[in-house]
């Protein structure tokens, strides 16, 4: 049995726009429920979670460009520590010293389309770059 829709279909549509911003817990207590029957409401109202990821998405796309702008950017100091962190969470890079065996990397169908995209991003920066040279 699914849970009671406490939400309108005008809260509902604001969910994308707060998930960018908001957690969980803030989510819940500005529509005045508790974490546990939002999560519940997630679970068992397809709507609701799809605009919840569609924000959080979101958020990490724009975050993710403007992360990725700071780490390519073309001067003489850089910005190192914004190159790292880029490495590091989306290319699995580490400081660490190299093991010699060999570990597999299992990525997840949405990890796989986000190093797509970052490919394809990177290529077209590329392009537009050796453009304008």
């Amino acid at each position: 049995m699914g849970t009671t829709l406490f939400l309108t279909e005008d809260q509902i549509s604001q969910i994308a726009d707060l998930a960018i911003y908001l957690t969980l817990e803030e989510i819940s207590s500005y529509f005045g429920i508790n974490r546990e029957t939002f999560l519940r409401m997630r679970k068992d109202h397809p709507d609701i979670d799809l605009q919840y990821q569609k924000g959080r998405s979101g958020k990490i796309l724009r975050y993710a460009k403007q992360l990725e702008d700071k780490a390519f950017e073309d001067n003489v100091k850089g910005e190192l520590t914004a190159t790292i962190f880029f490495l590091k969470t989306r290319a699995r890079w580490s400081e660490a010293k190299e093991e010699s065996k060999v570990e597999t990397i299992v990525e997840t169908p949405e990890e796989k389309e986000a190093r797509i995209e970052d490919t394809k991003l990177f290529l077209q920066w590329k392009k537009e770059r050796a453009g304008n040279i």
